[in-house]
């Protein structure tokens, strides 16, 4: 049944589950290149399937009340809403300086990022963080890729495995530490690609962004 799967996929990762994890995932060029249109719709019968099987089965009563407690009272989210992973915002955050934040919840926010350039200095590191929320469904193995372009020429990519999640609670997702290039080649505007995807392929959200690198910080 449905909630054998997510046993089986939280057994080994207990204390994982209820914040989330982050670890490399390996995502070959094909897939991580493919461009999936189609948002993922919620299954409704799955917290249902859920709530079903562990009547029938005290040990799983025991189980999934050990992750999220009492199923009946989870926040499943807006119904009116389709989605299942709601990003709130895009931060990024260079040490020393104030974080840069864009707003997530609405699409013409969303577009707002893809053509509102970051400007990041050279040789600086920086992190991105997601701010986000699930609702409806379990998000099992989800998943973060980035590609980044110059001229049109993809000169970055990277996939992190961020965890998985119940539904009814906010969540900060934080990358591992990047540096920009520096040198004179190496400045210039950027542009990136990043999306979520769990371990169905399910895509959950899509978004673009563009950064420009820097000698020096503006004033």
């Amino acid at each position: 049944g449905i909630l054998s799967r997510y046993r089986n996929t939280y057994h080994n990762m207990a204390d994982k589950v209820k914040e989330g994890t982050q670890e490399n995932a390996e995502v070959s060029d094909d897939e991580e290149d493919k461009e999936t249109e189609e948002i993922v719709k919620p299954k409704s019968s799955d917290i249902e399937s859920i709530k079903k099987e562990q009547e029938e089965d005290e040990s799983l009563q025991r189980y999934i009340r050990s992750l999220v407690g009492d199923v009946d009272k989870l926040d499943l989210g807006n119904k009116d809403d389709p989605r299942v992973l709601v990003v709130q915002q895009f931060i990024i955050d260079v040490p020393g300086r104030a974080p840069t934040v864009f707003e997530m919840d609405s699409p013409e926010k969303v577009e707002k990022l893809k053509t509102t350039p970051i400007v990041l200095k050279e040789g600086c590191t920086y992190k991105f963080r997601v701010k986000f929320r699930v609702q409806h469904q379990i998000v099992t193995g989800l998943v973060w890729n980035n590609l980044v372009y110059k001229a049109g020429l993809r000169v970055h990519k990277e996939s992190m495995k961020i965890g998985n999640y119940m539904p009814g609670k906010e969540h900060v997702w934080e990358s591992e530490e990047q540096t920009t290039p520096s040198g004179f080649l190496m400045r210039g505007t950027y542009k990136g690609k990043q999306k979520f995807v769990d371990d169905d392929k399910n895509l959950h959200l899509k978004y673009e962004y563009q950064f420009e690198i820097k000698r020096e910080w503006p004033e």
